[in-house]
């Protein structure tokens, strides 16, 4: 197996579909889930009696890496807020840092899961519940699952090629059961909800018969869903026209869940209600980045609420003695102040 895992390693990576080959081998992480894949097939084998030992167990591990992810802090995600002119990305901008929220949970949320303008939806009580996402699968995969009663497929939107399309847009339930969740709403989230919803009812109006309703928050002008390279490739465009700090889509996800922290105090299972993560450690351990600007005013305060207490004692004796040494100065230099101030103070006992 430790041969198997380094070959592995000398092997080019997977080219996802619409990315450029960069040359890029197999990373150490994707070894990792490798093994762990492997691991719980030789196991079942073992326990069906058909091998008699499981040949992972032992095995060494290729040492991983992790890089930091770049992540924008709260003054640059507002920039970005602001400079943005394109509206479905500036709303998947405006879900992702206030609501904390996948890619794919934001162009998968759908009207019907929204509750922002019932006679009970005070700004209080504005919510959304996240229980799909949209997806790009493959149709064999799909077929696959279906056949044996496990698949999690809620909609195939209709092909717009379908003699050549190997892959189906779906909405799908999200990967793990905490995900399924309930967000509540920032007022300016709500407030760029019905925004949206009002410009496309003005779509609808035009378009009439040729809108296609999937009653989609993220839509194109005819109604159809937007995939998530296309949300990419305007993301990007972003930055590069405004000179923004390079990031990834998902890492608007990593600063609101880091600024949810800090505005919070640390709040990490109201946060993590938010994230939708199964484990509390996920918020903190992946998550919660630390910005230089806050990191620079926790030094101040360590200055000013702890530092400065060591030696204050010594720094008062200190401060006395100097101010007892000046006024012996003063007394030899004029001895008439000693004679006026004993006269003050006679003047007082009177």
């Amino acid at each position: 197996m430790d041969t198997y895992y380094t070959m592995l390693l000398e092997q080019p990576a997977v080219i996802v579909s619409g990315h450029q080959d960069t040359g890029a081998k197999v990373s150490a992480h994707t070894v990792s889930r490798v093994h762990k894949l492997l691991k719980s097939a030789f196991g079942k084998a073992v326990a069906w009696e058909y091998i008699s030992t499981n040949p992972t167990l032992g095995a060494t591990l290729p040492e991983r890496h992790s890089k930091e992810r770049a992540v924008w802090s709260g003054d640059e995600a507002i920039e970005a807020l602001n400079v943005c002119e394109e509206p479905a990305l500036r709303t998947c901008l405006y879900l992702a840092l206030g609501c904390s929220l996948r890619l794919g949970e934001i162009l998968g949320l759908q009207w019907a899961n929204i509750h922002i303008d019932g006679p009970h939806d005070s700004a209080e009580e504005a919510h959304f519940r996240i229980d799909r996402e949209l997806r790009r699968c493959s149709n064999e995969s799909i077929e696959a699952l279906e056949k044996v009663n496990r698949s999690t497929i809620m909609f195939k939107f209709p092909k717009v090629m379908p003699k050549k399309a190997t892959t189906s847009l779906v909405l799908k339930a999200p990967k793990t059961e905490s995900s399924n969740r309930t967000i509540y709403l920032p007022q300016a989230v709500i407030d760029e909800l019905r925004t949206v919803k009002a410009q496309q009812e003005q779509y609808k109006a035009m378009l009439g018969e040729e809108y296609q309703d999937y009653d989609l928050v993220i839509a194109q002008i005819n109604g159809r869903p937007y995939e998530q390279r296309i949300i990419d490739k305007m993301f990007y465009k972003l930055i590069e026209e405004n000179s923004l700090r390079p990031v990834v889509f998902h890492s608007l996800r990593h600063s609101s869940t880091s600024l949810k922290l800090k505005l919070s105090k640390g709040n990490i299972k109201a946060v993590q209600g938010d994230t939708g993560h199964a484990e509390a450690r996920m918020v903190t351990d992946t998550y919660a980045h630390g910005f230089d600007a806050d990191r620079k005013l926790i030094a101040q305060e360590m200055d000013r609420g702890f530092f400065s207490k060591v030696g204050a004692e010594q720094r008062s004796a200190e401060t006395d003695s100097a101010t007892m040494e000046l006024l012996k100065q003063l007394v030899r230099q004029h001895p008439e102040l000693l004679t006026e101030l004993l006269r003050e103070a006679n003047g007082e006992r009177k």
